[in-house]
């Protein structure tokens, strides 16, 4: 048997390799609601947005800041990778970039953020966006492999192309239209509670009884 994360990454199997349909399984990654509850939202807002994840090419973090600087807003960047010094360089005036923190730190500072940016070309299951969405915050996520998936425009969060003049109009967007923000925020987290532990676990459960 053979698990993926993503129904993108499972049909770029069977693309290659129809032969394998039946081998090849679909279990997502996991969320843990009662770490990433929303009690931590009470919290005052320090950030205008949030980014988690790895600072390479393929993350596209750039754009993303680039679409902050422009509208005047302040980010909180968690990760590393080798883009690291470089963003640092250019957009440290607006942007705490705060390395990797332990697992259970993440809500608590998510929660100082008015949204969360998963503006990467090309995800998995993408966990950081699944934990955002469980906590309740607002999302906008590339229009890309793996995080259209999981995002469903104007109903659990915004898509957009991941370039600085759409990532910043959505950033507007959520700023702006706070009703609609609430509202997708709400219906994100009841959809993230399907990534919960228990369903995934069972999930395997079914891939080993069919080995």
């Amino acid at each position: 048997a053979l698990v993926v994360t993503s129904e993108h990454m499972r049909q770029s199997i069977l693309d290659r390799h129809p032969g394998l349909r039946s081998k090849v399984s679909l279990v997502p990654n996991h969320v843990l609601g009662r770490v990433f509850s929303e009690k931590h939202l009470s919290q005052p807002k320090a950030y205008d947005l949030a980014y988690v994840g790895h600072l390479g090419p393929r993350n596209n973090v750039r754009p993303m800041l680039l679409a902050a600087a422009h509208k005047g807003l302040n980010a909180l960047v968690l990760g590393q990778g080798p883009l690291l010094r470089e963003l640092q360089d250019e957009f440290g005036h607006m942007t705490r970039f705060a390395g990797i923190r332990a697992h259970a730190e993440l809500p608590a500072l998510l929660g100082q953020a008015r949204m969360f940016v998963m503006p990467s070309l090309h995800e998995g299951c993408p966990k950081p966006l699944l934990e955002a969405m469980r906590l309740g915050m607002p999302v906008i996520g590339a229009d890309s492999p793996g995080i259209r998936e999981i995002v469903d425009h104007e109903v659990t969060g915004l898509l957009c192309t991941p370039d600085r003049d759409n990532l910043g109009q959505q950033m507007q967007t959520i700023l702006s239209q706070k009703a609609l923000a609430d509202t997708m925020a709400r219906q994100a987290r009841s959809i993230a509670a399907r990534f919960e532990l228990n369903f995934v676990v069972q999930k395997e459960l079914e891939v080993y009884e069919q080995i």
